[in-house]
């Protein structure tokens, strides 16, 4: 007879009763969630994640800042209004609110790949302290997720292609979207290294970058590795410009990019960096959502791994860290929650990274760019706006 390792009485309820909010937020919905993609495709992990297995606050909140900008890449056509209008946008009940990370933020450059329209943004991001900005910055780049049907199809081209190295294949949809952009993003990092070589150098020479982040969700999470094998692999002047400066890789969603052959060089390169430079040189952060199947595809048996090996899985409003060796698995059994506590997002999903429902604040900067049109009456026009939205979730 077949026994669960798991007993009846260790499963959790998963399935706590929606807010009226919730009810409307996810009956709102137009973008794929891959909710179903996660129940037929992901696997469980054999082990559940513990008490032991959170990730600490300030990682989960540095990831979370982290992924504003991931979010902003797909927003390229805005980004010029956004910033116009920080201070009001990031109020409370208005789209940005939480996000710390931006208001301190100046987009450098946005580019589009020769590939299906494909967009990044490069920004500098500087630090708070007492109120004020110091010299101390990070280089954050950023690649979009899909936005248009072009990109999708090559999201289902995972036919294995020769990386560039010789080391192994990489999956030829993503590829084709790297080489459109690759050299307009080493580009955007190459001048804005040169550019911040030559003014914020302190008198004793000490470069005043804390760090440069490269980071995507979805789609981007793919692109963005393959960028980031590149930095850790090339052996021209952008190593002589990143130097020892920390080199970080977030990724929020991502699929799966190689084979076992291309992960194999990933840590090969990971440990030489850290070897030369110091542990902090790197760091890589591979996020998966509870119900996004996303992170399962390609699946295993098309024989494709994930390169990272500091995975991250979120549920219920909790961070874990997932042990290297359960790295290939997209679904966990977790810390079982107090059904009668609320969670901001229950179901889970592609669209729902770092508690916030990203299609949602999509869909409330519309709402404030429709507002505008009643200058001086703006914040009164969004507002009433947001509680008409709240008043179709009463009625639910």
């Amino acid at each position: 007879m077949f026994v669960s390792r798991f007993s009846s009485t260790d499963r959790c309820k998963r399935k706590p009763a929606l807010t009226d909010a919730q009810q409307l937020m996810y009956s709102q919905e137009k973008s794929v969630n891959f909710r179903l993609v996660s129940r037929m495709v992901a696997r469980y992990a054999p082990t559940r994640l513990g008490e032991g297995d959170l990730a600490p606050k300030e990682v989960q909140d540095y990831l979370a800042e982290i992924g504003e900008f991931a979010q902003l890449a797909q927003l390229t056509s805005s980004i010029d209004f956004i910033f116009s209008h920080i201070p009001t946008l990031c109020e409370p009940g208005f789209p940005l609110e939480g996000y710390t990370a931006l208001p301190y933020a100046r987009v450098a450059r946005v580019f589009v790949g020769k590939t299906a329209a494909f967009p990044g943004i490069l920004a500098f991001r500087f630090s708070k302290l007492n109120g004020t900005r110091r010299q101390q910055k990070q280089i954050v780049l950023a690649f979009s997720g899909t936005t248009n049907a072009h990109q999708a199809l090559l999201n289902l081209w995972a036919v294995h292609h020769p990386h560039a190295s010789q080391r192994g294949t990489v999956h030829r949809g993503f590829w084709a979207l790297y080489e459109g952009i690759r050299a307009s993003a080493l580009d955007a990092i190459r001048a804005a290294l040169s550019m911040e070589e030559a003014i914020t150098r302190t008198p004793t020479g000490r470069n005043t970058i804390s760090e440069v982040v490269v980071t995507g969700h979805s789609m981007g999470a793919a692109v963005a590795q393959l960028l980031v094998l590149d930095l850790l692999r090339d052996d021209s002047d952008m190593q002589s410009l990143i130097g020892g400066i920390p080199l970080r890789f977030v990724g929020f969603g991502g699929p799966r990019v190689g084979d076992a052959a291309l992960r194999a060089l990933w840590c090969e390169l990971v440990v030489a960096r850290r070897a030369r430079y110091g542990e902090d040189a790197f760091g890589e952060y591979a996020i998966k959502m509870y119900n996004d199947g996303v992170p399962a595809l390609p699946p295993l048996a098309f024989g494709y791994r994930h390169l990272v090996q500091s995975a991250y899985y979120a549920e219920n409003d909790k961070l874990y860290r997932v042990p290297p060796e359960l790295g290939e698995y997209s679904r966990f059994r977790t810390l079982c929650h107090d059904a009668t506590v609320p969670v901001l997002h229950p179901r889970g999903g592609h669209m729902y990274y770092n508690g916030r429902d990203a299609e949602g604040m999509v869909r409330r900067l519309g709402w404030f760019k429709e507002a505008l049109k009643d200058e001086p009456g703006v914040r009164a026009a969004y507002l009433t706006k947001v509680e008409q939205d709240a008043a179709k979730a009463a009625s639910c």
